[in-house]
């Protein structure tokens, strides 16, 4: 089977958090799984754990190990869905749906998988919550 990883499920799998267990269990039990992730995902995953140092919640070196591993897993694991220009503006009538709540990067990561059919694995509720109301699949891990 296949999926597309959404940053806070490849954010938890590369540094600690309180989900962190659960999506490494996840990971595990898909582990002859293509996943797959967006040059979107790599822009996101640089910005978050950027916060993390400036918050404390990361030391500079544990980003740097993050990134690390995280340059390892696209070469090595991941593979990468493109994003037609058009993703764009289907992110934005995604977002246009205000009932749905989407902030721009989460409509972006839904326009992205919407047309290869393939569910988003996800750690953020609203996010897993919009998808299937657009008629994309998602997995809350």
């Amino acid at each position: 089977m296949t999926f597309y990883l959404d940053t806070s499920f490849v954010v938890a799998a590369l540094t600690r958090e309180a989900a962190s267990p659960r999506v490494w269990t996840w990971l595990s039990d898909h582990s002859e799984a293509e996943l797959h992730i967006s040059e979107w995902v790599k822009t996101e995953v640089s910005a978050a754990l950027s916060i993390k140092v400036r918050n404390r919640d990361l030391a500079e070196h544990e980003q740097a190990a993050a990134l690390s591993r995280f340059a390892a897993l696209c070469s090595e694991s991941f593979l990468f869905l493109p994003i037609p220009i058009a993703a764009f503006g289907r992110a934005a009538r995604f977002a246009d749906r205000f009932q749905l709540s989407l902030r721009s990067g989460d409509a972006l990561h839904l326009a992205i998988v919407e047309p290869s059919r393939m569910p988003l694995v996800t750690l953020d509720k609203r996010l897993a919550e919009a998808g299937p109301k657009l008629g994309i699949g998602t997995i809350l891990a």
